[in-house]
């Protein structure tokens, strides 16, 4: 009986280890500076003034104000990418190829992401325009370091997916 509670075991566990190999594997965060660059890691290390600080909290509710009011309208957005994927879709597995249509739907779909990034750029220009020329070297400096530890966390990563032989 209880070899065969172990065997159970053992069969129901396999598949949970199976499932978090990938996490532990190399190279599976090529990537992870893209896009990760945010206002809080770019002010660490910056002394700020109790005015500064409490300008940021003003920013910073407005921001997550903007932010809520937005996740009402993401199941129609999200719809609505849909949509345009699935066009995508149907272009692609249609016999000819129209590319002024392709080209249409690309750049209404590039449109988005353009309109998402700006929002991010103009979000974190509001955050930096809030410091003093002295902070914003310091911020430079952060973003140099930063820019560099993800070039060299990049190619380490490089060198443990194809090592030499």
């Amino acid at each position: 009986m209880k070899i065969y509670k172990r065997l159970t075991v053992a069969i129901l566990s396999l598949p949970l280890i199976m499932g978090t190999m990938p996490a532990f594997a190399e190279g599976k965060n090529q990537n992870r500076c893209i896009g990760k660059v945010k206002p809080k890691h770019l002010l660490r290390n910056i002394e700020l003034t109790n005015a500064q600080e409490e300008q940021l909290k003003a920013l910073n509710k407005k921001n997550r104000e903007e932010f809520m009011a937005n996740q009402k309208n993401k199941a129609d957005k999200t719809k609505e990418n849909l949509n345009l994927h699935n066009q995508m879709q149907d272009y692609l597995l249609t016999d000819t190829f129209d590319e002024k249509k392709v080209r249409e739907l690309a750049e209404k779909m590039a449109e988005d992401h353009v309109n998402r990034r700006l929002n991010r750029i103009q979000k974190q220009h509001a955050i930096l325009k809030i410091l003093t020329p002295e902070q914003k070297k310091q911020v430079k400096i952060n973003m140099e370091k930063m820019a560099e530890n993800c070039m060299h966390s990049g190619k380490q990563e490089h060198k443990n997916l194809h090592p030499t032989k």
